[in-house]
């Protein structure tokens, strides 16, 4: 998920064990969260593009956010050898920040 680097979390991670905490940190933010909504548009055996969504409560801030994924997964010999995904940044800022996107602060990397 390369746009949450603008939120301060890392956007790429390699390695099991690297997704794996990445995992559990989502599992921990939003313990309830179940995909749903999942409309799959392209199913080869070396790619997949998927839509999907959940709607959790956070335990950060106690709000209920609705997020919309797309993902692309590209597979080389049975392992996944690209996850590329992108979520709605917004609701991550109102799950993850206790005053919502007022917490906010952009990078001071980015110029204008």
């Amino acid at each position: 998920m390369p746009y949450l680097e603008s939120l301060g979390v890392p956007g790429r991670y390699e390695g099991r064990e690297a997704i794996e905490g990445f995992f559990r940190f989502v599992r921990e933010v939003y313990p309830d969260m179940d995909l749903e909504n999942v409309k799959v548009m392209i199913d080869t055996p070396e790619h997949v593009f998927a839509e999907y969504e959940f709607t959790a409560q956070s335990s950060k801030t106690g709000r209920t956010i609705h997020a919309l994924f797309f993902g692309r997964l590209i597979a080389e010999d049975g392992k996944i050898k690209l996850l590329r995904e992108s979520v709605n940044l917004v609701e991550v800022a109102l799950g993850v920040f206790p005053n919502g996107l007022a917490d906010y602060k952009a990078p001071s990397e980015h110029k204008a």
